[in-house]
């Protein structure tokens, strides 16, 4: 599988002032240009994905842990671009840095290895999950049979009585 440069891949070895950023929905990329605007270092591991349009299937880079962002910068460099920012809900200041950065550091390898890794977890028979997108969603069912990456056959039995229901395995996610 084809690597792809990710320019928001910018984790420096500093130890100092990391910061978990919480943020917006779909705003982590516009965040760590903003950031690497003001050169602010940080980091926003990326997945890849393939979605299917259409008339073409296209490779995208999506977040690994939507909604966070990790940067490490010190008060002067925040009065950069706090007053500036428009996707911050939170900035986290972690319990232990070092224990954050082994952590991360241990993400980024994971991302090198297998690039397309995806953290809902795996679809086989029996699984409980939950629909993530489209009509469907918020409903939960079990699935009863994969057809093909691309569609499931699924149980609901929140209308009232189980009915079979076909649909991309992407629009679901494994229940806790």
């Amino acid at each position: 599988m084809p690597r792809f440069p990710n320019k928001y891949n910018t984790m420096p070895g500093g130890f100092q002032n990391w910061k978990v950023m919480r943020l917006k929905p779909r705003t982590e990329k516009a965040m760590a240009d903003l950031l690497a605007g003001c050169g602010v270092e940080h980091y926003l591991p990326l997945r890849q994905a393939v979605r299917k349009y259409a008339s073409k299937t296209k490779r995208v880079e999506l977040p690994l842990f939507p909604g966070y962002l990790f940067a490490t910068f010190d008060d002067e460099q925040r009065g950069l671009f706090l007053p500036r920012q428009q996707y911050i809900l939170k900035i986290i200041t972690p319990f232990s840095t070092l224990r954050l950065l082994r952590q991360l550091v241990a993400v980024r390898w994971m991302l090198r290895e297998i690039p397309d890794f995806n953290p809902k977890g795996e679809l086989r028979e029996g699984v409980l999950v939950r629909v993530v997108k489209g009509p469907m969603r918020d409903m939960r069912g079990w699935v009863a049979r994969i057809q093909s990456k691309a569609k499931v056959l699924l149980y609901l039995d929140e209308i009232g009585r189980e009915i079979p229901v076909t649909m991309p395995g992407d629009f679901l996610e494994v229940a806790e």
